[in-house]
C-alpha cells in the first residue's frame, strides 16, 4: 500500500481516529507495544508529528519530527520506519538534524535518538554527539551550495528506474 506510511504517521500514530488498512493498524501495533511506545505514553510531555523549520548554516530545513519525549527530564527522539530491511546509516543525519532543531526549540539537546524498524520490529539507537551534528550540519551546507549554484551531482540508481527520462533525456546529464 503506498499509502501505508502516511497512514501510520500523520493518523494512527499521532493519534487521530479513523478507519485505517489493517496492515497500518499491525504495524502501529508493534510501535504501541514496544518499549518505547510504552515510555512515550507515560510522558508528561511529548511531540507526535512535530513540524519543525531551523537555520542550519543558512539554509532553512523543514521536516516533521515522528515522536519526541520527555522521561526524568530528558528528551528522546524516535522515528519509525517501515522498511523491510533495516539501514539504520541512511537515516543518521535525519535523526541529527532532528536533535538539532529539538535543541533549539526546547533549548537542550535530546540524549537519545532512535529508529523503529516496524516490519520486523528492530530498534536502532542512533548516535546524536557533537560528530553527528557536524557531520549533518556539513551535508546542508553542501546541499545549501548545490541549491544556491544550481549544481548537482548526477546519483543514478533504483529511483532512476521509473523517472520518464530515464535512458533518453534526463536533464541532470546535461
Amino acid at each position: 500500500i503506498a499509502d501505508l506510511p502516511s497512514a501510520l504517521h500523520n493518523s494512527i500514530l499521532a493519534g487521530k481516529a479513523g478507519d485505517y488498512p489493517r496492515s497500518a493498524q499491525q504495524l502501529a501495533e508493534v510501535f504501541l507495544g514496544s518499549d518505547l511506545g510504552r515510555r512515550s505514553r507515560t510522558s508528561p510531555r511529548a511531540g507526535r508529528e512535530w513540524e519543525f523549520i531551523a537555520d542550519v548554516g543558512g539554509t532553512l530545513v523543514r521536516g516533521s519530527i515522528d515522536l519526541w519525549f520527555e522521561e526524568n527530564g530528558d528528551i528522546y527522539v524516535v522515528d519509525y520506519k517501515t522498511d523491510r530491511k533495516p539501514d539504520a546509516d541512511a537515516y543518521r543525519p535525519q535523526l541529527a538534524l532532528y536533535a538539532l532543531a529539538l535543541e533549539r526549540a526546547l533549548g537542550k539537546r535530546p540524549v537519545g535518538a532512535y529508529l523503529h524498524f516496524l516490519r520486523p520490529d528492530i530498534v536502532v539507537e542512533v548516535p546524536i554527539d557533537q560528530a553527528a551534528l557536524d557531520s549533518a550540519q556539513s551535508l546542508i551546507g553542501q546541499l545549501g551550495a548545490a541549491q544556491n549554484s544550481l549544481e548537482f551531482d548526477l546519483r543514478e540508481g533504483v529511483h532512476c528506474h521509473s523517472c520518464q527520462y530515464y535512458k533518453t533525456l534526463c536533464p541532470a546529464q546535461a
